[in-house]
């Protein structure tokens, strides 16, 4: 199927065999991104840090650890061409550096770095569009339940994939399934 991802997903427990070679699953994946579905971070970070065999962003995450809208958001984004690589893995790739960011290989995330801090600099009303996103609600939907116009909706959208540093909605999505633990609870907005 030309011009349609394909997502291959492999298990954790294939990475520690001693014949496991990246190049020969991206070969069988037909070239298309490889998913780690694992529990173990360490095991995740073994292969994260390896050279880039198959060439860089062509390895995702699937945290089947995290709650189970998590993950399917990752693998959803995966499906959709983008990578996805969570914070547990990236947190401990390279020591800090003299200001105390981690500093990751250039092509880590595939050229984008999500913010991940708490509310991203994030509005109100920004984290309320966002957690209707997440729902998998549509914008006309969220104008709805807002009272805004349908072009506002889009406008705060917009806002918040750039404020987030992700390309699309799932992007958002997963960055907010990932932090909504850290995030004001619902019905706390000050818009």
């Amino acid at each position: 199927m030309d011009g349609v991802p394909q997502v291959c997903v492999l298990e954790e427990r294939m990475v520690d065999e001693p014949d496991f070679e990246l190049d020969a699953v991206s070969l069988a994946c037909g070239g298309g991104m490889i998913a780690l579905a694992y529990y173990h971070p360490e095991i995740a970070r073994r292969l994260l840090a390896r050279p880039r065999e198959a060439g860089p962003g062509q390895i995702g995450f699937v945290p089947l650890g995290a709650q189970m809208d998590v993950w399917l958001a990752a693998l959803r984004m995966q499906l959709c061409g983008e990578r996805f690589v969570p914070s547990e893995l990236l947190d401990s790739l390279q020591p800090e550096n003299e200001g105390g960011q981690t500093r990751l290989p250039p092509d880590a995330l595939g050229g984008v770095r999500p913010r991940l801090d708490d509310a991203a600099g994030l509005t109100g009303r920004e984290l309320q569009v966002l957690e209707l996103v997440s729902a998998g609600k549509q914008n006309k939907s969220i104008a709805n339940d807002l009272g805004l116009s349908e072009h506002t909706v889009k406008l705060h959208i917009h806002h918040v994939l750039a404020k987030l540093n992700v390309r699309n909605r799932t992007g958002a999505t997963t960055w907010f399934l990932q932090n909504r633990e850290r995030l004001p609870a619902p019905g706390w907005i000050d818009v």
